[in-house]
């Protein structure tokens, strides 16, 4: 998470908040994943903005209306919650949002989604 942090600091763009998804299965238990260490029932989104002035973002931004907090079941495999998508939107309308790690179910309009997975390519072009 740092090195996101560090590397969107060097683009250009400031850390706002971190948002938590706690994924459950679909009888609304914690979901099972095996990590490393310990299981992983949440994934985590790092919110960005573009560093400069806040005042010209915060006119057209809804701030501290949703929870950093997103509770609900898992999809196909890296398919992000809708919640997701709709808090970020529903916070900052009318804008173009990018999507780092994406895959291709989560293509979205107005989101730029940039992954390894994020568009489908023939097996002879992946390296």
């Amino acid at each position: 998470m740092e090195e996101a942090i560090n590397i969107m600091n060097q683009k250009g763009y400031e850390k706002c908040d971190i948002l938590v998804w706690i994924k459950l299965n679909q009888d609304k238990t914690l979901y099972n994943n095996i990590g490393y260490y310990l299981r992983h029932i949440a994934e985590f989104c790092i919110i960005f903005r573009k560093k400069g002035p806040f005042q010209k973002l915060k006119s057209r931004t809804v701030l501290h209306f949703h929870s950093n907090i997103i509770i609900e079941k898992a999809r196909k495999s890296c398919q992000k919650p809708e919640s997701f998508y709709q808090l970020v939107e529903e916070m900052i309308p009318d804008n173009k949002y990018l999507d780092v790690f994406a895959r291709q179910c989560n293509q979205r309009d107005r989101w730029f989604s940039v992954g390894d997975q994020s568009i489908e390519m023939p097996e002879e072009l992946r390296s």
